[in-house]
């Protein structure tokens, strides 16, 4: 892998450390993960396996009627 694909990547982790700490750095930092994965969209959501649904808290690149 090239040393900047690990520099970024880096700094990709260092963003989640950091929205950790401050939610509202969440949506740019799902932003980054999808441009360093080449990816459309994102999102942070979380799994209730007993209620069967889904919240999603933070999303990028969907469409409004997802």
């Amino acid at each position: 892998m090239r040393i900047e694909h690990h520099q970024g990547l880096s700094q990709v982790v260092g963003d989640i450390y950091d929205a950790a700490l401050d939610p509202a750095l969440w949506s740019g930092v799902i932003a980054k993960i999808v441009h360093h994965v080449g990816g459309q969209a994102g999102s942070l959501a979380i799994k209730d396996s007993m209620r069967k649904d889904v919240d999603v808290f933070y999303d990028v690149g969907f469409e409004p009627d997802c």
